[in-house]
């Protein structure tokens, strides 16, 4: 909590118009798979719990997007575990099946400021279960309960690591208005990069929605990535595609490393994001480069003009 007080202390310095706070997948218990046991906040960072996150929101003004993932087997909300809720349990891991429950969540969470639901891991959690592979139903109503209590209580819903199947199952559910179209973020210079959504753009704008982008660090060699991805090296690259995504611009620098220079390129004054009525898209020529050579989808895109980074051949050309 009051980390996020500095947070915000050092936007208000730089006088950066911050729209919102995306709060990932560190603030909520989880068990040895990394399954979500209940979505509240871990006492030991927000020792007074949701209490916590109405002060933050009042301080600041922020509203929140806030991350979830796949459903633990022990999961505290599930009837099985002692919870007032239908889940389908298998032997590790869960999935609701029940609209009451998802308007008990996001109603709870809206309650506490959040604004933009982010269901991450959607994948994972197809995967590895048995029911969502056998019955033919029930991912569906997973998805549309969950979307039908996001309208209801105002709030947008983002999907994140999605199949091509969730994407389309968005159709039905219109309070998803983002789905990433990245991976994770990565700074490593020698492997693909997570700035090239240009083709994914072309089907997540076509279905109405906005493709986002993972955050990135502002500052050039600014500091080691937490996962020890290595250091920033095309931050101008990963906030222009932000930029021309027309999803969100996140920004993940520690406190006291904010580029606001570049930030600003984003916005005005006001926050106003500076982006285009459509994303940017792959061309018809990268497709049909890729039709010959596989190799081109692994190619990074730079704007770096380091000499080491030379060996990769620029494709940036392949953006419209």
């Amino acid at each position: 909590h009051e980390t996020l007080q500095d947070v915000y202390a050092e936007i208000q310095r730089k006088k950066l118009p911050v729209r919102h706070l995306h709060l990932d997948s560190w603030w909520y218990p989880k068990d040895n798979n990394s399954a979500v046991t209940e979505w509240t906040p871990l006492q030991s960072m927000f020792p007074r719990g949701w209490a916590d996150f109405d002060a933050l929101h009042k301080e600041t003004g922020f509203p929140f997007t806030m991350h979830n993932r796949y459903w633990s087997a022990h999961t505290v909300y599930a009837k099985q575990n002692g919870g007032n809720f239908s889940f389908r349990v298998e032997e590790e891991y869960a999935i609701p099946d029940d609209p009451s429950f998802w308007d008990f969540l996001i109603g709870e969470a809206a309650g506490h400021g959040m604004y933009n639901y982010q269901q991450d891991w959607l994948d994972t959690e197809y995967q590895f279960l048995n029911i969502t592979r056998t019955d033919v139903e029930i991912a569906r109503r997973w998805l549309v309960q969950m979307g039908d209590a996001a309208t209801k209580h105002g709030v947008y819903v983002q999907y994140c690591m999605p199949f091509s199947r969730h994407v389309l199952q968005a159709l039905e559910v219109p309070a998803v208005s983002q789905v990433r179209a990245s991976e994770d973020n990565v700074h490593v210079p020698y492997v693909p990069n997570n700035v090239w959504i240009a083709a994914s753009s072309i089907v997540i704008d076509a279905l109405g929605m906005s493709p986002m982008k993972d955050n990135f660090l502002s500052t050039r060699f600014g500091d080691l990535f937490q996962w020890n991805h290595g250091v920033e090296l095309e931050n101008r690259l990963h906030s222009l595609v932000a930029t021309l995504s027309t999803g969100p611009v996140n920004f993940g620098d520690k406190i006291g490393k904010f580029n606001a220079p570049l930030i600003m390129r984003s916005a005005d004054a006001t926050g106003r994001l500076l982006q285009p009525s459509s994303p940017g898209m792959a061309l018809d020529k990268w497709f049909a480069t890729l039709a010959q050579s596989r190799l081109a989808a692994l190619e990074p895109v730079r704007l770096s003009d380091d000499p080491f980074l030379q060996q990769a051949e620029c494709v940036g050309n392949g953006y419209r």
